[in-house]
């Protein structure tokens, strides 16, 4: 795989300039006004606006991803277990004949 070369601008992920200035500018106006204290007067006295703003600042969407292994063995022994210390009966639900696969090969 070659290298492709470096054509100038900002690196990936790096925010540009002039959004970081603003992010910056508006940080420091909040500050100015009051801060978290200016938020609880927004919130008290125009609900509205603070909750546009909140819903503005939420994410609408999360991406998760998430991997969890099982022991099913385990599960399940745990599980007989529970039943029995619960004198429960434990059903039997094992096919008398194997299912047929549902996959064919071709020939």
């Amino acid at each position: 795989m070659e290298k492709q070369e470096n054509r100038g601008g900002r690196k990936k992920g790096q925010k540009n300039k002039l959004t970081k200035n603003i992010k910056e500018a508006v940080e420091s106006a909040f500050i100015r006004v009051g801060g978290v204290s200016y938020l609880e007067t927004v919130a008290r006295d125009d609900p509205r606006t603070f909750c546009a703003l909140i819903a503005r600042i939420i994410p609408a969407t999360v991406a998760l991803d998430i991997t969890h292994k099982i022991d099913l063995g385990l599960a399940m022994r745990e599980s007989q277990q529970n039943l029995e210390r619960l004198n429960q009966k434990i059903i039997d639900v094992t096919p008398a004949k194997p299912a047929k696969s549902l996959i064919t090969k071709d020939k």
